[in-house]
C-alpha cells in the first residue's frame, strides 16, 4: 500500500473480483485506512516477469470494470506506466516508478512538461539508488550492481529536482511517494530506504531524503503561477513559484545544485508589495554526507527575507541546497492582504480526483473562474 504526499491509494492483488467481492474490499479498505477511498490501483510492477502482455489483455480491466460497476467515481490505477509512448485505457491514471542516479534525476526537472493531464499519474516510488560512477547516467540492475546504503545528500538534493518539476505540472501529477519507507538494521531486502529502525528507538534514523522532503511538504502550492524569467535561467538552480488557496501565502521553492559555490535569487509576485516579509527555510549538508545511526548531519536555517521598495526578494543559496520561501497572506506588503482565499480572483482549489467520471472534475468555489 502506498500513502504518496497528497493522496491515498491501494493496491489489489486477488483473483478476479465480483461486484460483491469489491464491495466487501472497498469497506475493509475504509476500515483499515479511516477515510473515503477515490483511488485504487490494479497490482503493482504487473509488467515484471513478462507479464505485462495479459495485464493490459485481460487483468487489468477485470479488476477495472467490476471495481467501476460498483464505485464508478473511482479513480483507477494501472500498475505500471511508461511516460513516454503510452497512456493507461479508458482515461485511467497511471503509476510511475523512477529509481536514478543524481545526474539521472536532477536532470528530470522538465520530465513532465509535454505530458498530457489527460492520464495524471501517480508517482508511487522515486528514489535516488546509487552514487554517480564515472560513464554512468542510469542505474544499473545488473546482479550486484552497487547501491547506496542509505540515502545521501546530493541524491536527496537530485530528488528535490525531480520534485520540484513534478510540483510545477501538478495538474498531470496525483502524488508523489519516495520507496520503500522502512529499513530494518538487522535485515533488509531492498536499499536506500527513506527511515531505518531496530528495536531500540534511539536507533531511528531519518534520511537526508526524509528531511528534504518534510521541508517540500509542508508548504502545499495549490496554485502554479506563470514566470519570467529576466536573468539567468534553469540550472545549477531550478525553482517553482506558486499560491497557497488555504493559508494566502506566496511560496517560492528552489534548489541550487551542483554550482561553483552561493547562487543568488530574486523573486517579484504580482500582488506583493514594499516591505513584505518572507520566511525562508534552506537545508544543507556535506555533499556525500549520510545520516549516522540515530543522528542528522542535515542542517536547517531559518531567516527573514524583506521585500525591496520594489517588492523584489532577494536571497542566496549555498550550494546542494534545498530551500522554501513563503510570504504569509498577511505580510504581503502594503496595500495587500489576503487573509482569506477568497479575497484573490482566480485562485484555483484542489482537484476532486476521483469525483467525476473523467480528470476534469469541478474545483472548490474560490476558484471558479480560474
Amino acid at each position: 500500500m502506498h500513502l504518496p504526499l497528497g493522496a491515498r491509494t491501494a493496491s489489489l492483488s486477488a483473483t478476479v473480483p465480483s461486484r460483491e467481492y469489491s464491495v466487501v474490499l472497498y469497506l475493509c479498505m475504509v476500515l483499515i485506512i479511516g477515510r473515503r477511498i477515490n483511488f485504487v490501483e490494479v497490482g503493482n510492477e504487473d509488467s515484471l516477469n513478462g507479464g505485462a502482455p495479459t495485464y493490459a489483455a485481460y487483468r487489468f480491466n477485470a479488476f477495472r470494470n467490476a471495481i467501476k460497476a460498483a464505485y464508478p467515481n473511482m479513480t483507477i490505477i494501472t500498475s505500471f506506466y511508461d511516460v513516454v509512448g503510452s497512456t493507461p485505457p479508458n482515461n485511467d491514471s497511471g503509476d510511475y516508478h523512477e529509481y536514478s542516479v543524481p545526474v539521472q534525476m536532477s536532470s528530470q526537472f522538465g520530465y513532465f512538461d509535454n505530458y498530457t493531464s489527460e492520464n495524471p499519474i501517480l508517482i508511487g516510488e522515486y528514489a535516488v539508488v546509487e552514487y554517480d560512477l564515472p560513464g554512468a547516467n542510469e542505474v544499473s540492475w545488473a546482479r550486484g550492481a552497487p547501491r547506496a546504503f542509505v540515502p545521501f545528500w546530493y541524491g536527496s538534493v537530485a530528488e528535490a529536482i525531480f520534485l520540484l518539476g513534478t510540483e510545477r505540472n501538478s495538474d498531470k501529477i496525483i502524488g508523489a511517494s519516495y520507496a520503500p519507507t522502512f529499513m530494518n538494521w538487522n535485515r533488509w531486502q531492498w536499499i536506500p530506504d527513506l527511515i531505518q529502525y531496530d528495536a531500540y528507538p534511539g536507533h531511528t534514523t531519518l534520511s537526508t531524503s526524509y528531511y528534504m522532503i518534510q521541508l517540500l511538504s509542508a508548504t502545499r502550492i495549490t496554485e502554479n503561477l506563470p514566470m519570467t524569467i529576466t536573468d539567468g535561467g534553469f540550472g545549477p538552480t531550478y525553482f517553482v513559484a506558486g499560491r497557497s488557496s488555504v493559508t494566502g501565502s506566496h511560496i517560492v521553492k528552489a534548489v541550487n545544485y551542483n554550482s561553483t559555490g552561493d547562487s543568488s535569487f530574486s523573486f517579484n509576485f504580482e500582488g506583493v508589495g514594499a516591505g513584505a516579509q518572507g520566511h525562508l527555510t534552506y537545508l544543507t549538508a556535506p555533499m556525500n554526507a549520510t545520516n549516522p545511526v540515530g543522528g542528522n548531519v542535515v542542517e536547517n536555517h531559518q531567516s527573514t527575507v524583506v521585500a525591496s521598495s520594489n517588492g523584489t526578494f532577494s536571497f542566496s543559496l549555498p550550494e546542494y541546497s534545498v530551500a522554501v520561501l513563503e510570504i504569509g497572506a498577511s505580510n504581503a506588503g502594503s496595500g495587500y492582504h489576503y487573509g482569506s482565499p477568497a479575497e484573490r480572483h482566480g485562485w484555483q482549489g484542489w482537484k476532486t480526483w476521483g469525483r467525476d467520471k473523467n480528470h476534469h472534475g469541478h474545483w472548490d468555489a474560490h476558484g471558479r473562474g480560474w
